[in-house]
């Protein structure tokens, strides 16, 4: 994690073995940045289960002229505290502690408890129960050692530059229904009037039903990708859009298959227009090594058969319902093949699981080790925010300055914007303005 931190993030050159007892010491010209290092020593004992995780405490105003915003959160047995002098700074606690238990996700495995889909929620976790879910602390840690590296050898690191927004699209459902098949059609349509309570959304999607199987699909509230492509394309973005191709938890996977001529066309049609393709692994993937490279090898073949480079395409996945098991997800995805992963968020509040909108190594409890799959974060999903169930705040100002506010914390460290808004998500035109809003103010 110092290697991401120190290299990756501040350019420099320099890393420190994290034991028990040992210092970090950064020193050049006769000038010192110290602290205790104390990382290492604090993630053996939450995986032995000699501590637990504790409460953060905050930075105080000692700490004022080298953050961005007050009250940064960390891991410390007593007080934050600063010691200056004209040639040192010095730390009484580990910043690079909290970082290195956010992003290791070891608080996932402190608890069995889960949601109804076997998830670890947003309200387990530290970040939530304290209120800073909607801060990338650890790009604010991170920018704490920058400007402490700043202040003792001016200009050495330059100032992050504003980050960019990554927009993505789950295919969970790339046509809505029809006559073709009866079952899903009538649940759908019964779902807009007593689920949805949208009687005129379950008019139109009966009548798409009837259309549709003749080749008239324009009524179709799933088939958005024209649109969808022409405002990513419209504001110089490219999607990436997230394919399933197997079906390990039955109906809850969607009802498309690859061999289909449509998703097939489909498929090249998102291609050709320049968005990246990735595999949406199936439901119960998260923990079936088998099953997932089953889904990898199917997607791969498919984009082999349709022309379309797996250089560029098939090297990403996002799990569906986000489901992730930290002790066996990330190994899984690795020897699958993937380069990266993106599910790196919570389905039931938007935010940074993670605490960073930058790309980091994943981590393997079972090995000890850093893995080469790098997890991408996603930092918001649009049902997250909107969605009665989860969130709540519909198409209000709340909604809109709480994707707002995400946006431009994850952009101010040089970080990306992911959002999560998907295809079948369109059923009104509240969706297209607010998905347009965020789109053109990135």
């Amino acid at each position: 994690m110092a290697k991401w931190v120190f290299e990756d993030q501040l350019g420099l050159q320099a890393s420190t073995e994290l034991g028990t007892g040992q210092e970090f010491v950064l020193s050049r010209d006769s000038k010192v940045l110290s602290f205790p290092a104390r990382a290492a020593a604090l993630f053996g004992d939450l995986q032995s289960g000699k501590r637990q995780l504790d409460p953060t405490r905050r930075l105080g105003a000692a700490f004022s002229p080298f953050l961005t915003q007050a009250d940064l959160p960390v891991l410390s047995d007593s007080e934050p505290d600063l010691t200056t002098a004209e040639d040192s700074l010095r730390l009484n606690f580990d910043p690079l502690a909290l970082p290195a238990i956010i992003l290791s996700g070891i608080e996932e495995t402190l608890t069995v408890d889960r949601d109804t889909h076997d998830r670890f929620a947003a309200r387990q976790s530290l970040a939530f129960r304290e209120g800073w879910l909607d801060r990338p602390v650890v790009d604010e840690a991170v920018n704490l050692l920058r400007n402490l590296i700043n202040h003792l050898w001016p200009g050495t690191i330059s100032p992050p530059a504003r980050g960019d927004m990554q927009v993505s699209c789950d295919v969970d459902q790339p046509f809505s229904p029809d006559l073709r098949k009866p079952l899903a059609w009538a649940r759908s349509v019964g779902g807009d009037i007593i689920n949805r309570k949208d009687p005129g959304l379950a008019i139109r999607r009966a009548l798409n039903g009837c259309l549709a199987p003749l080749g008239i699909g324009h009524l179709d509230s799933a088939n958005t990708f024209d649109r969808y492509m022409k405002v990513l394309e419209t504001a110089g973005q490219h999607g990436e859009f997230y394919i399933i191709s197997g079906h390990s938890g039955g109906a809850i996977d969607g009802s498309y298959c690859l061999r289909e001529p449509r998703i097939r066309n489909l498929l090249a049609r998102l291609a050709n227009r320049g968005h990246r393709l990735g595999l949406h692994g199936s439901y119960n993937t998260f923990r079936d090594l088998r099953q997932i490279s089953e889904e990898r090898a199917n997607l791969l073949n498919t984009l082999e058969q349709i022309g379309m480079s797996t250089d560029v395409h098939g090297q990403g996945n996002r799990q569906h319902y986000l489901r992730w098991d930290m002790a066996q997800t990330p190994e899984h995805l690795e020897a699958a093949g993937f380069a990266y992963d993106t599910s790196g968020s919570f389905p039931d509040a938007a935010g940074f699981r993670y605490g960073t909108a930058h790309a980091f190594p994943m981590w393997s409890f079972a090995e000890g080790r850093e893995l080469k799959l790098q997890q991408r974060p996603l930092i918001a999903m649009e049902c997250s925010v909107i969605a009665p169930k989860y969130m709540g705040l519909g198409y209000t100002e709340e909604a809109y300055s709480a994707f707002e506010t995400l946006q431009d914390r994850a952009m101010a460290y040089g970080g990306t914007f992911t959002l999560l808004w998907h295809n079948s998500h369109f059923v009104s035109a509240q969706d297209w303005a607010l998905f347009e809003h965020l789109v053109n103010r990135a």
